[in-house]
């Protein structure tokens, strides 16, 4: 009987969502996030970009910080510590997946991604 759980989520599109998926539902479904996602559309309009972030940073953030200012003129924000409320966490990620969408639009890729992936790869080859 087991093996029919499976069919079900397949037939009624109940996939199984990983843990960051899960997460990303829980937050865009708080009000916070359209608040976010509000906050970022006036900045964006008044030519301002940045990014939110939060949680347990890489002891480099601030490098990455000023790279982002530097380059591309994004302000960066730590909104919160490694526990941070619901609402502040999903205001961030509302402002954060608008700003995204501008990085795109500006510069044709998400730079904030590639940006620490960038950095992380120089701090692997110095070690």
């Amino acid at each position: 009987m087991s093996h029919e759980l499976p069919c079900c989520r397949r037939h009624f599109g109940w996939e199984q969502l990983n843990e960051m998926d899960r997460v990303q539902k829980i937050l865009s479904e708080d009000p916070s996030f359209a608040n976010g996602a509000s906050i970022a559309k006036v900045e964006i309009s008044e030519g301002r970009i940045g990014w939110r972030e939060h949680g347990k940073l890489v002891s480099w953030w601030a490098e990455a910080a000023d790279e982002l200012r530097r380059r591309y003129e994004i302000s960066f924000a730590v909104v919160g510590d490694c526990i941070t409320p619901l609402e502040v966490a999903a205001e961030a990620a509302g402002y954060n997946q608008e700003m995204e969408e501008e990085f795109i639009r500006r510069f044709g890729t998400k730079v904030v991604n590639e940006l620490f992936r960038e950095l992380e790869r120089k701090k692997k080859k110095q070690k």
